[in-house]
């Protein structure tokens, strides 16, 4: 069982919090108060052995539509699904997402929507460590590394974005 109290609403823009000093309609307050509850679908889609990211690759059996039905009636209103692409990218120019591995991704926020969940989803472990295609640190300190990198992010969230681009409010990108 989960619980979280709420949290009082301010009467009066300002306020003390550094973060978001006031609710005077802005759209991260209206996310926040859209998003509510969250849980994070980890070590499914975003685990990975060798290079080559897998749903199982932790041991995790596959997340089913259950898990998210359940998620909403533990009282979860949205759902992270953080994702890891490498092994399943294409070379350049294109950097053609494997379809089966984008299609999985797309099952899974159908599951959210169905149970009547928020979802994010994003890129997660392809890069933090700049060990993979996503090398934060090599595109800071080189232009040419950036502007490859530059290039795969633009090719690979265009393609997401076109396979998301009927979903509606529910689903955005982190």
């Amino acid at each position: 069982e989960v619980t979280q109290a709420a949290a009082e609403k301010k009467e009066e823009p300002g306020g003390d919090d550094p973060i978001l000093p006031d609710n005077n309609g802005s759209v991260a307050w209206q996310m926040l108060e859209k998003f509510g509850l969250g849980w994070n679908l980890g070590n499914q889609m975003d685990a990975f052995n060798n290079g080559v990211s897998g749903e199982n690759a932790w041991g995790n059996p596959k997340a089913t539509q259950s898990t998210f039905t359940k998620a909403k009636a533990a009282g979860f209103t949205t759902v992270r699904i953080p994702v890891t692409w490498m092994g399943h990218i294409g070379d350049a120019p294109e950097y053609k997402i494997e379809e089966a591995w984008l299609n999985r991704v797309a099952e899974l926020v159908d599951y959210a929507e169905n149970a009547g969940l928020n979802a994010v989803i994003n890129m997660h472990h392809d890069g933090g460590d700049s060990k993979y295609w996503l090398n934060i640190k090599g595109a800071a300190n080189n232009a040419e590394i950036q502007a490859q990198v530059l290039a795969q992010i633009e090719a690979m969230w265009t393609q997401i974005a076109e396979k998301f681009k009927d979903k509606g409010d529910f689903l955005v990108f982190e």
